[in-house]
């Protein structure tokens, strides 16, 4: 397991909620971390760990595009809206 220490706070959602709201549904319809178009880590960014093997490790770090850090900002906001 590996720590995100720079996690922001206003993402932050732990344990069952994370797990109840998060389904396979709401995963694809998660932002891009860059340009690549590599998918950003839901478990790094809003729980604040992740696992080694991680597909999607790449994005295991802050976001260095201030556009690509809006758009999940903004996609991070309305699902926790949306949970009870």
């Amino acid at each position: 397991m590996v720590r995100n220490q720079a996690q922001v706070p206003e993402w932050k959602i732990v344990g069952n909620k994370y797990k109840s709201h998060f389904t396979k549904e709401v995963m694809l319809t998660t932002p891009t971390f860059n340009d690549s178009g590599v998918i950003t880590c839901n478990k790094w960014h809003l729980q604040g760990f992740c696992y080694k093997k991680c597909y999607r490790k790449a994005s295991h770090k802050a976001f260095t595009s201030v556009i690509h850090k809006a758009v999940y900002d903004k996609w991070v906001k309305d699902q926790k809206s949306k949970m009870p």
